[in-house]
């Protein structure tokens, strides 16, 4: 009953395009999270992380699991 209340006033919504929340969606919407561009690094063992790091540090494998822009959603 208080969760209902306190959603009237401060209701939950979208971090990418602020758009109210459905009851199954935490942080962004469904939508949102299909636009969140995915690296697939794991079918690539030589992939873009791997080779940022490599000479670095010892490295086995590495692997993001979607890219980073500063001005997009998916960059928290």
């Amino acid at each position: 009953m208080f969760k209902n209340v306190l959603n009237l006033f401060y209701p939950k919504v979208c971090l990418g395009c602020k758009t109210l929340l459905l009851t199954n969606e935490n942080v962004i919407c469904t939508q949102c999270r299909h636009e969140i561009p995915l690296t697939l690094h794991h079918f690539n063992p030589e992939n873009e992380a791997f080779k940022k790091f490599y000479g670095k540090i010892p490295v086995e494998f590495a692997m993001a699991f979607v890219y980073f822009h500063k001005k997009e959603l998916y960059k928290s």
